[in-house]
């Protein structure tokens, strides 16, 4: 491939990234919370602590993100995200709460939490499109012999 076919492609996946950010708004992200490696407990303090923020019923604190300050993405912490519309999480699946007052050294022991943390691991998440878009592409790619077909 030319250097001008690997920006274009780069351009393209970016793009193509910052379009499906949309659905990482304030009700999902503390589905983090329950990932106990990968979120330090400083930062599960701090997303508990946002979502006694108010929250602005029309405005939704969303990740919208135009390619050209994809860079900039890096630097945002998931605290940016989150208000009192988090908590709708917890409301829709009918799961507790009541775990949150407590330091987030003593949730695993906590059987809300781990009613809580059941639930999102046992969850499914599936994009169909992708994975049938990679399906024709493995399916379809080996049978290209030149290069500019690819």
């Amino acid at each position: 491939m030319t250097h001008e076919t690997v920006n274009k492609t780069s351009e393209l996946a970016v793009k193509k990234f910052c379009g499906h950010l949309w659905y990482l708004g304030e009700e999902l992200v503390p589905m983090s919370l329950f990932v106990p490696t990968a979120v330090p407990t400083l930062l599960k303090q701090k997303i508990v602590a946002a979502m006694d923020d108010e929250g602005d019923a029309e405005q939704t604190r969303r990740i919208l993100l135009k390619p050209k300050d994809a860079s900039a993405f890096a630097d945002k912490s998931s605290v940016e995200f989150v208000s009192k519309n988090s908590m709708k999480l917890f409301q829709r699946l009918a799961l507790p709460t009541s775990f949150l007052s407590k330091p987030p050294a003593e949730w695993e022991s906590l059987e809300e939490y781990k009613r809580c943390e059941d639930f999102f691991n046992k969850l499914s998440v599936v994009n169909e499109v992708a994975e049938r878009g990679v399906a024709l592409s493995q399916e379809y790619l080996p049978n290209v012999k030149r290069e500019a077909k690819k």
